[in-house]
């Protein structure tokens, strides 16, 4: 039974007599005499007791919290509890001890996260309907001059206690804690309203949600930390109170410009899929620098620690630079409480002492946010450290800023005899540092890049060498050896300077360990200057082993069978293997050419448009040979009614194509949606846009190159016209990225394109008589009224409704949404006046 203090105690925030009315069970009969509070308080204190015996074995259930076992009731659970009567009625538990159902919490949760703290005080108010105090050491920062009244830990306890309150269904403690995070929200940090704002949301407290939004609103948060944290429709609700409020409409706001906007988001796309190359990209077309992206305060907020220092090592961005809000890269760093990010940052230059506009510096924000409980407990030997603490301890000893104590230089001069007696030295230390204190040295090597460079083969523990001094790989040249040994020396040199800059305390521990416990260990090094000559003299007889080795493997490279003190493999399987590498090498380059360039966004308007010209020829192929072998008609036509009967094939396709995407733009997708507030519609893009109006492109350029290389066989200047018109407006649209919203509109105008040419196969065919000709008559009607002519009258009103958008368009673009819907509109009513007189005369034909 876990233990606790006293379940009698009560929070302050609440009474006890409101507790105590809490408790009172609605099934008791009005006419009979209500309890005494006597009798209530000590049925209370009984039930605390049972909850507190860790003596008497009376539970009959256990709930695993953190890896804790807790012992419970199920009797009182599910008399107080709806949810725990049903999850007992199924009895669900995941195995049986000594007749005992276990349940584990973190399948118990839909969301959140519930301590073991915070359980046991859920569990109190479930026995005793009182609320005791919160643990200190889990409800409080470790900052010096914090009050603790609203800071990061006292949220987060509340927080987990709401949770388990509102999933385990106890309404009396959830509108206690609602109460508690309200006054929590008028004086916490906007950062820390968020996860508040989060759990609100899932637990549904309306009253909460209000003033969470309410207090966001009128922050300075900006809207893509909201849109990462915050459900969509919250962030909606937020963006919409900020437009309506005195401070958006302030008319000296400088505007924000959308194009530039989208091209900062697209950055962030790009750190999103830890693109760097993308990235650089993307910085080259554009007229936006890393600092103004932002893209390093991003990168530390949400990015994994190796795109953290991909961009550094680019060298374009100001690591002290500060975002809208004031905050520094390393602050927000500091609110992730990644250490190897802030190690990462520090050591290319970042100011630990730079306060925020608050006059908050980085280990004083790491402090607030950082619980008593995991600052001060004590981490045994070969066990991870608290990351909290290890933030804290690397910046406060930043902060002392004592000078790093490098290793002496690495020359490529070094003899190779005290070069692997220094690596061996070295592999043992980072080895015996990765046994007893694992979380640092990870960081260290980490930043250090020490996992990039293979081991050197000493007395490691890690790997339970037997103690070969130098691994021989008879493939490998010794000018190439020694380059890979001086690279993995390098890198273990740099790691050792970070353990011992950041952790000084763990360096000393270790220090100790290789000089007093394991006294052998640097065996290599010890002795009298006549032992170190012998063994010198060991490692150059070594060295001509190996160089004989080496050579004698070259000589007899064609013999299949060698002996064993070489490890060579038959010429045979080297070429087999060699070839294997050599495929496997050019699928990589192909997916690297595929994701980088084909599929990156500054390329896809460039590969849409080939694609479109290359599948317009595989259709036309197509078409030929379908029709060769399944129309009869075909083989009687002339060469140039062939060629119209193999282009009107990639017309139907290409319409069938643009007509779906089209309509799921236009009418489904949420991209060019009013109620999606992702910037200007008309600027608005997205990569399967793009690539859409790619390929109508490449269509165009194939037909109007056939209509002009055969003209005017295939069709008269009216075509080429309406071809060039439509194929430069679009190609406007996707290099630029403005209106595609109206030029999605105009292409959906593409459904009436295969009724035209079926009604051309038909007339060619000699079907001009037959019902089929009449039906197609009348679905060219309504097809052509529906989309050329209702949905352009629409796309007019809409283009009128957001005339404050259009406007702000570059005047080409400008030009092009009113000039070519207009032009077009006149043309589709010339056409469609041609269509009712057909109709008219075929109708009275079969009359």
């Amino acid at each position: 039974m876990a233990n606790s203090s006293d379940p009698s105690s009560c929070l302050s925030f609440t009474s006890s007599p409101h507790i105590s009315n809490a408790s009172i069970t609605p099934n008791s009969s009005a006419s009979d005499p209500p309890p005494t509070p006597d009798l209530l308080t000590n049925l209370s204190s009984n039930l605390g007791r049972l909850l507190a015996d860790s003596g008497g074995d009376y539970s009959d259930a256990e709930i695993t919290v953190e890896g804790v076992p807790v012992a419970v009731h199920r009797c009182i659970l599910a008399s107080r509890s709806e949810f725990f009567a049903e999850l007992f009625r199924r009895e669900n538990g995941d195995s049986e001890q000594e007749g005992k159902p276990k349940y584990c919490m973190s399948d118990l949760l839909p969301f959140g996260h519930v301590g073991y703290e915070a359980f046991l005080v859920f569990l109190s108010f479930v026995y005793t309907a009182k609320v005791r105090d919160f643990p200190v050491e889990v409800s409080s920062c470790v900052h010096n001059v914090c009050g603790h009244e609203a800071c990061r830990p006292a949220i987060e306890f509340s927080l987990e206690l709401m949770c388990a309150s509102s999933v385990f269904g106890m309404p009396d403690l959830v509108s206690i804690l609602q109460r508690q995070l309200i006054d929590f929200v008028l004086k916490a940090l906007a950062d820390d309203v968020i996860p508040i704002l989060v759990v609100a949301f899932h637990c549904q407290l309306s009253q909460l949600i209000d003033q969470c939004i309410e207090r966001v609103a009128h922050s300075d948060l900006d809207s893509i930390s909201l849109e990462k944290a915050l459900p969509d429709e919250v962030v909606e609700k937020i963006k919409i109170l900020r437009r309506n409020s005195q401070h958006c409409c302030d008319p000296n706001m400088p505007a924000v410009d959308p194009l530039r906007e989208k091209r900062i988001r697209r950055i962030h796309k790009a750190l999103d899929s830890d693109d760097v190359e993308l990235m650089k990209l993307l910085l080259t077309e554009s007229d936006v620098t890393l600092d103004e992206a932002n893209a390093l305060h991003y990168a530390a907020a949400y990015c994994d620690p190796k795109v953290v220092a991909e961009v550094l090592g680019l060298g374009l961005a100001d690591v002290n630079l500060r975002d809208s809000r004031g905050y520094t890269v390393l602050h927000i760093a500091v609110m992730r409480k990644e250490p190897s990010i802030i190690i990462l940052l520090l050591s290319n230059g970042a100011r630990a002492s730079e306060p925020t506009l608050e006059g908050e510096s980085a280990v004083s924000i790491c402090r607030r946010l950082t619980r008593q409980k995991d600052y001060h407990t004590k981490t045994e030997r070969g066990q991870e450290a608290n990351k909290d603490r290890i933030c804290i301890d690397v910046l406060e000893r930043e902060m002392q800023r004592n000078p790093m104590a490098g290793e002496a230089s690495i020359s490529s001069q070094i003899t190779p005899n005290d070069l692997h007696m220094r690596l061996l030295k070295l592999e043992n230390r980072v080895a015996f540092a990765r046994l007893l204190f694992p979380a640092e040295a990870k960081l260290a090597m980490a930043i250090s890049q020490a996992d990039t460079t293979p081991e050197f083969a000493g007395i490691s523990s890690l790997k339970g060498s037997s103690g070969n001094l130098m691994e021989v790989d008879l493939n490998e040249t010794p000018t190439v050896q020694n380059k890979r040994l001086l690279s993995r020396l390098e890198s273990l040199v740099k790691t050792v300077s970070m353990g011992r800059h950041y952790f000084p305390h763990c360096s000393e521990v270790l220090d100790k360990f290789l000089q007093v416990d394991l006294p052998d260990l640097c065996v290599l090094e010890t002795g009298t200057t006549d032992e170190q000559k012998i063994k010198r003299q060991r490692f150059l007889e070594l060295k001509e082993e190996v160089q004989k080795a080496f050579d004698k493997d070259k000589a007899d490279k064609n013999l299949s069978g060698l002996s064993s003190s070489s490890s060579s493999l038959p010429p045979k399987k080297v070429g087999r293997k060699s070839k294997v590498m050599t495929i496997k090498s050019y699928q990589n380059q192909a997916g690297v050419l595929v994701k980088n360039y084909l599929l990156a966004d500054p390329f896809i308007p460039y590969t849409s448009v080939i694609g479109g010209i290359i599948l317009c020829k595989m259709v036309y192929d197509l078409t030929h040979l379908i029709s060769t072998f399944y129309i009869k008609a075909y083989g009687s036509l002339t060469k140039i009614q062939r060629i119209e009967w193999n282009s009107r094939g990639i017309s139907s396709i290409h319409a069938i194509f643009i007509t779906a995407l089209s309509l799921y733009f236009v009418f489904w997708s949420d991209l060019f949606s009013d109620q999606q507030h992702l910037g200007l519609i008309t600027f608005r893009s997205s990569p399967l846009s793009v690539f859409g109006l790619g390929v109508s492109v490449g269509y165009f350029c194939s037909d109007l190159g056939m209509l002009l290389w055969l003209y005017p066989c295939l069709g008269g200047m009216e075509y080429v016209f309406h071809h060039s018109l439509a194929g430069i407006a679009v190609a406007y649209s996707m290099f630029s990225g403005e209106g595609q919203l109206y030029t999605y509109m105009i292409l959906i105008s593409e459904i009436t394109t295969p009724e035209i040419n079926m009604r051309w196969y038909l007339d060619t065919a000699g079907l001009k008589r037959s019902s089929a000709y009449l039906l197609n008559g009348i679905v060219i009607f309504l097809s052509w009224l529906a989309a050329r002519i209702l949905l352009f009258g629409y796309m007019f009103y809409h283009v009128y409704l957001h005339y404050d958008m259009i406007i702000q368009m570059h005047t080409y673009g400008y030009l092009l949404v009113f000039v070519v819907p207009s032009v077009l509109a006149v043309m589709n009513l010339m056409w469609f006046g041609k269509i009712i007189k057909g109709l008219m005369k075929q109708l009275a034909k079969m009359q």
